[in-house]
């Protein structure tokens, strides 16, 4: 048989047939003919917070031009099940939509921007087929050019954060540029992650703070924090929209939405030194303040060491190169200053909050009390056990004193 695959993981439709028909329409060659192939599910990983299904394709393929067998490895990506109890919480947000959107056209968009001014830089995978029907897209696997996560327990030093940042400034930049003659992207990539729309998202994040509150009361030297929280709990879901929302005074761009160490690959020399670093998962990408993006990178990706001292030079850091691309732009007049950045960052620090004390804790223990954030926050005993979790319990402790300087109980 010339197709191996998982019978429960692989529905029938990605067959050989199917990636040779994608292939024979990417390389634009009707010679092409897969010789064999196999297919197997990815991802799906503990500790992921947001949902979606990959498969990886391993191609043997050729050519009348070639004659040769040729090897190739791609990723395809689809919509969950829609009987699922995943697919209830998830489906309003339009994942597939919203994606197959920006890979389709805001990228390529994004990317003809930034060579404009002489910068070729890649942002994000290269998606060689969109299949409406079937909701999947189909992108270049990053794995077998070198590309791979950085341990999302241990987290990101300083070098590998700056060359995010470096990538997310261009990223945000090019769709500030971009908003000048499409503003219709405004209202296309409105609802955020925690937008007022998303109410059965909410419930699960409010009540997986409501364990939390009742965690927190156990804690020597923290016992005021619980009350503190629970003006938090009572208008979280307001809140929440109110973070996501489209600032009124300050820039806005498209942010990646969902920027942590599981969404960020990076290639590396042969020294181990990394060299380049690739987006993926761009599902919940939003039109807001680049605030959201900046604060949930930070506490949720970052070495502890680094997220304790070394954010203000992060942020100084994004805004160096977010003003060097920008004012290569002679239409933008008008860029952030460092101050209004800062602003911006004070303006959205509940996102401090959500993504320190909701979103960190699964990702930087992983075992069987980190399953999927929608699971946990149904299971009180396993949010229990991953807040009485020592690691989670120092990474909180360091965090809410600086909430509470912040002003987030206020």
């Amino acid at each position: 048989m010339d197709v191996k695959s998982s019978v429960n993981s692989v529905p029938q439709w990605l067959s050989k047939e199917y990636i040779q028909k994608v292939l024979r329409e990417y390389k634009n060659d009707n010679s092409l003919i897969v010789k064999s192939s196999e297919c197997v599910q990815v991802g799906g990983n503990r500790g992921e917070q947001f949902p979606g299904l990959m498969w990886r394709f391993n191609v043997n393929y050729e050519t009348k031009a070639s004659h040769t067998v040729t090897k190739g490895t791609y990723i395809v990506k689809g919509s969950l099940d829609k009987k699922s109890a995943e697919w209830k919480i998830f489906s309003h947000l339009g994942l597939f939509q919203r994606e197959m959107e920006f890979n389709e056209k805001i990228q390529k968009e994004m990317a003809k921007i930034l060579s404009n001014i002489g910068d070729n830089s890649q942002i994000f995978p290269v998606a060689i087929a969109f299949d409406p029907d079937r909701e999947a897209i189909v992108f270049q696997d990053l794995v077998p050019r070198g590309y791979k996560n950085v341990d999302k327990k241990t987290g990101l030093d300083l070098v590998h954060a700056e060359m995010v940042l470096s990538k997310l400034a261009r990223m945000h930049a090019a769709s500030v540029v971009l908003y000048q003659s499409e503003p219709e992207i405004a209202d296309k990539f409105s609802v955020g992650l925690l937008s007022q729309e998303n109410t059965e998202l909410n419930k699960i994040f409010a009540s997986t703070l409501d364990v939390l509150i009742e965690e927190v009361g156990k804690w020597d030297k923290f016992k005021n924090y619980p009350a503190k929280l629970k003006k938090v709990r009572k208008d979280f879901c307001q809140r929440a929209s109110n973070a996501y929302r489209a600032s009124d005074c300050f820039m806005n761009v498209l942010i990646h939405g969902d920027l942590c160490t599981k969404n960020v690959l990076f290639k590396y020399n042969s020294k181990n030194e990394p060299i380049d670093v690739l987006f993926v998962d761009l599902q919940l990408t939003s039109w807001t303040s680049p605030a959201v993006d900046l604060l949930y990178f930070f506490h949720t990706s970052l070495q502890e060491n680094i997220r304790q001292g070394k954010i203000e030079h992060l942020v100084y850091f994004y805004h160096t190169e977010l003003f060097q691309i920008l004012s290569k732009f002679p239409t933008i007049q008008t860029i952030p200053s460092l101050a209004e950045l800062q602003r911006m960052l004070h303006e959205r620090r509940f996102i401090t909050l959500f993504s320190g004390l909701l979103i960190q804790p699964a990702m930087i223990v992983d075992d069987e009390t980190t399953k999927l954030s929608r699971d946990i926050g149904n299971d009180k005993g396993k949010i229990c056990a991953l807040y009485r979790n020592p690691k989670v319990q120092q990474a909180i402790k360091y965090l809410l004193p600086l909430l509470e300087k912040q002003g987030v109980f206020d």
